[in-house]
């Protein structure tokens, strides 16, 4: 009895013994269990808590991956970025034990792979976690004897989603063999939601401060072009900030030149493109003329290689040139170059960003042309007062002083003297009002013609009557070779008169006493010519092109009277004829001759 109680005494031990060890078995799986899950949750919080911290995912990226092999026993890990643009992904980060740093580095140099190839290309493709227990014999692993000779067993990674796609992959390496553990799994699940969702915060606000910091160089851009300053100078200031804009180093403003069909340099910025000076481009030819030809705009890959490109340009480097047309109310101004000597690529965005520069530069151009011309006007109209009022007071002067004279002497001789004086004072007073009338009347349009047959030696006859008191008291010999008759002129008689008129006072205005203007009319079937050649001061070869441009004087015009009208208001008549008319001049002291064609009736 004794030795059966014994028996069952040892055999509940026994049992005791063995459910203390299942307890234990128990306790010690569910403390690892629980320590796993510690763990797990410790890893998030502390990413968490790095990322609330962080600017940006590349910044944290080696400190995440060290929590992640620290808490979860992984040997080494890397984080692998999605590069759309080349279809690849490239390692951007990594981390690794103290002891195996150096072979690392050496895994580190296999940094590209393509989509759907290796671990992190293959996460890619699948957008899912993937697990390899053994990496040797995995069948896309290009980097498997690599890892085995650095004693790496197993590999996991899982993708980072942003906006249901897959940014980026972190890849981990274990030194000993492990099999897919759900719990890493859902892990991964949850820390690839929250780091994506960083990479999205992250992008938006890259996005955000793109923007701004556009904005803020378009508004840079846009003050400046806003400014008022000359032409030259504007666009001086202008290139450097559009080249800080779109992050190019050269900068070129071509304007157009309508009448040649060509392009000029106006403006350049960027290192040694003073070579560039006084080139012209024709429209059509090199990138410049064919953005000009085409309006539109052209990017030049390879542009040193490339014969579009002009000789001077492509000596200097630019790897890649882009043109911009730059329309001012839908009229083409000029073209925009911007060259880097970096063989890059636009996006989309930066050329709609580079256009959108480009229509603040064609506002700058049209804005400085409004300017200049304002402050050309400015100047001709404050030119325009002194002159009016001084030869306006000119002849006043004489007749007050001739009319107080009058009032005081009663010499008869003086008298009469007087009162010519008197007569042609007025007589003058009255043609500098009647030009200052017809340069108003041309300025707004007003001008008109009374157009009919006109017998032109009769009209020339009568100017040449009317300026004989001027030429004789200047002591000035007429000579004509005037026909009595000739083919009649479809215009306005009087102010073909006028025309003459203006062109022998102005002969006899610049004729030494002794010296003749000569006057001649020649008609033929199509064109009637009247030549005015006198014997006088002559014309300087720089003040030719600009002889009858309104209010423009040599100084020895300004010194011998008169408002620079006469000449201009020439001009304007013989263009509402249908003809021209041309100055000739060998220089100062050898005279000047005018010639005015008209069509015949």
């Amino acid at each position: 009895m004794a030795l059966q109680t014994a028996n069952s005494i040892r055999v509940a031990r026994q049992r005791a013994e063995e459910d203390l060890v299942r307890a234990k078995q128990a306790l010690e799986s569910r403390t690892a269990e629980l320590e796993g899950t510690l763990l797990e949750l410790q890893t998030q919080v502390e990413i968490a808590h790095l990322l609330v911290n962080a600017r940006t995912i590349d910044g944290v990226a080696n400190t995440m991956l060290e929590i992640l092999c620290r808490n979860l026993s992984w040997t080494c890990a890397q984080l692998w970025r999605v590069d759309r643009q080349s279809g690849t992904i490239r390692r951007v980060a990594g981390w690794c034990e103290a002891s195996r740093q150096a072979d690392f580095q050496t895994l580190a140099r296999f940094d590209r792979l393509d989509h759907g190839v290796g671990l992190p290309g293959r996460i890619w493709e699948s957008r899912q976690p993937a697990w390899i227990s053994e990496v040797e014999v995995d069948p896309n692993f290009p980097r498997a004897s690599l890892v085995r000779d650095f004693g790496l067993r197993s590999a996991f990674g899982f993708p980072l989603i942003v906006s249901g796609e897959v940014s980026a992959v972190i890849e981990l390496f274990s030194r000993q063999p492990r099999s897919i553990e759900e719990s890493t799994l859902k892990m991964a699940a949850v820390l690839g939601s929250q780091i994506g969702q960083f990479i999205e915060r992250e992008a938006a606000e890259a996005d955000q401060q793109k923007v701004l910091r556009e904005l803020r160089r378009l508004q840079d851009v846009t003050s400046t072009a806003l400014a008022n300053l000359p032409l030259k100078e504007l666009l001086e200031n202008l290139l450097p900030k559009i080249c800080d804009a779109v992050g190019c180093d050269m900068a070129v403003a071509l304007l157009l030149d309508e009448e040649a069909n060509e392009l000029y340099v106006e403006a350049m910025f960027g290192p040694n493109v003073e070579s560039l000076y006084h080139l012209r481009v024709r429209v059509g030819e090199s990138l410049a003329g064919r953005v000009a030809a085409e309006r539109q705009l052209m990017v030049v890959r390879n542009a040193v290689a490339d014969p579009s490109i002009r000789p001077a340009l492509r000596a200097l480097g630019f790897q890649t040139v882009l043109g911009v047309p730059l329309f001012a109310r839908k009229k083409l101004v000029a073209v925009l170059e911007v060259g880097s000597f970096s063989n890059r690529e636009f996006t989309d965005e930066e050329t709609a960003f580079l256009q959108l520069i480009g229509q603040q530069a064609a506002i700058a151009i049209e804005n400085s042309s409004l300017y200049e011309e304002a402050r050309e006007l400015n100047r001709l109209k404050d030119r325009f007062l002194s002159v009016a009022s001084h030869e306006l007071r000119t002849p006043l002067t004489a007749i007050l002083g001739w009319t107080a004279l009058l009032k005081r002497t009663p010499d008869d001789a003086t008298r009469s003297e007087a009162m010519q004086a008197i007569e042609s004072s007025a007589r003058m007073q009255a043609e500098i009002i009647e030009d200052l009338l017809d340069a108003s009347r041309i300025r707004e349009g007003k001008l008109e013609l009374q157009r009919h047959d006109v017998d032109l030696p009769a009209v020339v006859a009568a100017a040449l009557k009317a300026v004989e008191p001027s030429a004789a008291e200047r002591g000035v010999k007429l000579e004509t070779d005037v026909p009595a008759s000739a083919s009649p002129v479809q215009g306005d008689a009087r102010r073909i008169r006028q025309v003459v008129a203006n062109l022998l006072t102005n002969a006899i205005k610049f004729t030494p006493a002794g010296k003749s203007v000569k006057t001649s009319v020649k008609v033929d079937n199509t064109t009637a010519s009247i030549i005015v050649a006198d014997e006088g001061d002559g014309i300087s070869p720089e003040f030719l092109p600009y002889i009858f441009d309104e209010l423009q004087q040599e100084e020895k015009g300004k010194r011998a009277g008169g408002l620079g009208l006469g000449l201009f208001i020439v001009k304007t008549i013989v263009d509402m004829h249908g003809g021209t008319v041309e100055a000739l001049s060998d220089g100062p002291g050898r005279g000047a001759t005018f010639i005015v064609r008209l069509p015949v009736a």
